[in-house]
């Protein structure tokens, strides 16, 4: 199972890459495909308490895709959701 989690202050964010319940079939990984990420505040509450958190939010992606070694081509955060395009 694949699971990486981002830590901030209003609590552990945790990726679940398999097993996880999602409103449709997981699509198929093409090499070359871009791919979007959306995540979502349950009930359209808030995934973000602050700026600073956004920020941390935003250091720790950075983590992750230097060690994926992937490319992000946009990225957009709101108070209750988030889109990443990579």
């Amino acid at each position: 199972m694949n699971t990486a989690f981002i830590e901030g202050e209003m609590g552990t964010l945790f990726l679940t890459l398999q097993n996880a319940s999602m409103p449709r079939q997981a699509r198929l990984d093409a090499s070359g495909a871009l791919h979007h990420i959306m995540v979502r505040g349950i009930n359209e509450s808030a995934i973000f308490k602050d700026d600073p958190d956004k920020t941390r939010f935003l250091e720790r992606l950075g983590e992750i895709i230097l060690e994926a070694r992937c490319a992000v081509f946009a990225w957009v955060l709101m108070d209750n959701h988030a889109h990443i395009l990579f």
